[in-house]
């Protein structure tokens, strides 16, 4: 499953606009032993093992809806660096004490990553940011806006990442590339800033949620877990 800040990212931009609201490929020589990290998630440690780093692409995903925000003309109300060593509460607790003066996390919009190209996942090397969702509501993406199809494309990466590790049939990648498909036909102009934040996070959670249900079955021995399958019917 994803990290504590993503879920209160995640659940945040489920109450900051309407619905239509961790993870690159090859893991980098520089990122945290996440084996010994007990703050990474199942799904996290078994895609660095398998060649693809979830929370890098996921991290990607937030970089771009950042700069989306940011290019729009909408000014931060707060950014909170990581602290290198500080756990996920510590860092949940800073976010929630720095928006207070400005309505809370309910009334603001909210991203949070480590920078690509830095140390990664449990380093100081990145931040939780927030804008007004009001302010986002009310700002629309432009035609072709470049900002807007990185965001796309960060997606899409995420997904096909995550496909590549649980297939193309899951019915979570099947309704992820189908939304993918649906908000990509005009690259997202015409909708507001909040609302694309909503989309793109809220689509690529079931594929990260099942990624980390097949991970969690074969290494604590849930249903899919080798020793618990029938032997194959040997043929006649």
């Amino acid at each position: 499953m994803a990290s504590p800040i993503i879920n209160a990212i995640q659940q945040t931009a489920a109450q900051t606009a309407p619905a239509p609201q961790s993870p690159q490929a090859a893991p980098q020589d520089n990122a945290p032993d996440t084996d010994n990290d007990p703050s990474a998630s199942d799904a996290e440690i078994a895609s660095e093992k398998a060649g693809v780093n979830l929370h890098a692409s996921f991290a990607k995903l937030q970089e771009a809806l950042t700069n989306l925000a940011d290019e729009s003309g909408v000014r931060r109300v707060v950014t909170v660096p990581f602290q290198h060593g500080q756990d996920t509460a510590g860092h949940i607790s800073d976010v929630a004490a720095a928006l207070q003066p400005h309505g809370g996390i309910t009334a603001n919009v909210l991203s949070s990553f480590h920078r690509s190209g830095e140390r990664g996942f449990g380093s100081g090397d990145g931040s939780t940011q927030a804008w007004r969702a009001e302010d986002l509501r009310k700002t629309v993406i432009i035609k072709n806006d470049p900002n807007a199809i990185a965001a796309l494309s960060a997606a899409r990466s995420l997904v096909n990442k995550i496909a590549g590790l649980i297939g193309d049939e899951d019915k979570t990648i099947v309704l992820a590339k189908s939304q993918l498909a649906l908000i990509s036909k005009h690259n997202m102009a015409g909708m507001h800033v909040a609302d694309a934040f909503t989309a793109l996070n809220s689509l690529v959670v079931p594929p990260l949620q099942a990624v980390a249900r097949k991970h969690n079955d074969t290494k604590k021995e849930g249903p899919g877990h080798p020793a618990l399958k029938a032997p194959r019917a040997k043929k006649s």
